[in-house]
């Protein structure tokens, strides 16, 4: 997998010259961290960037959090060897825009997509508008049971409550495809996190629909959303 990790000092940009194909993800609240990016590539056979004097570290990390459901609908996709994959907190839309500064510097003509899950959903919004102010095309936008976060958290509270109007296919977005649910009883405790649709979409399903188990935290382990990627 061409993975680049923007908070590891081994992150090497030079690489971008090398592709035309770039998927921005933006992954959900809890799911981002040095050390369990870094056991998930362990546990997925890859060579890994890390010091072996953190290994144990890892290796804990890996016991406590074994997945999140981006990572494993990436590791189980297609795009192995056609996209340089950016994975990104839902806290870094800073990074994710330096990037396309240097994309736009190294090439003519490129295909961008961007993956967002969770408040990672609302991180994609946001950096999918920023493109469409410098007048960059997405080719395919995937939102996975995105969630508005909002001022003081004033956003996620309505996201578990109803859709929102906020997500909506924007003008720049060839193709968008969002997969949800509203059956969630397993995320939080006493908070059912329920994803929204997405107006104007290309695709919405409610996964709900398929399987009442359906919840935030299982989404991955559906193939409607580990082919979602590798159709696409």
């Amino acid at each position: 997998m061409k993975y680049n990790f923007l908070n590891n000092p081994t992150f090497d940009s030079s690489k971008i010259k090398d592709f035309t194909k770039f998927l921005f993800v933006f992954d959900g609240a809890y799911a981002y961290s040095p050390k369990r990016f870094n056991a998930y590539l362990k546990s997925n056979n890859e060579k890994s960037p890390i010091s072996s004097k953190v290994t144990k570290v890892i290796d804990a990390e890996k016991r406590r959090v074994s997945y999140t459901p981006v990572l494993d609908m990436l590791f189980t996709s297609e795009l192995k060897d056609s996209h340089l994959i950016f994975y990104f907190a839902q806290t870094s839309i800073k990074d994710a825009k330096r990037l396309t500064a240097q994309i736009q510097k190294a090439h003519n003509s490129y295909e961008v997509s961007i993956l967002g899950y969770s408040w990672g959903g609302d991180a994609s919004m946001r950096f999918a508008k920023y493109l469409q102010s410098k007048g960059v095309k997405i080719k395919s936008m995937f939102t996975l049971d995105p969630i508005r976060r909002g001022f003081m958290f004033l956003g996620f509270r309505k996201s578990i409550k109803s859709d929102l109007a906020y997500f909506r296919k924007l003008e720049n977005v060839e193709k968008h495809f969002n997969i949800y649910q509203k059956t969630d009883r397993f995320a939080l405790p006493l908070i059912h996190l329920r994803g929204n649709r997405v107006q104007g979409a290309d695709l919405n399903l409610n996964l709900s629909d398929v399987d009442s188990s359906a919840s935030h935290v299982n989404l991955h382990t559906f193939k409607e959303v580990q082919s979602l990627l590798s159709r696409n």
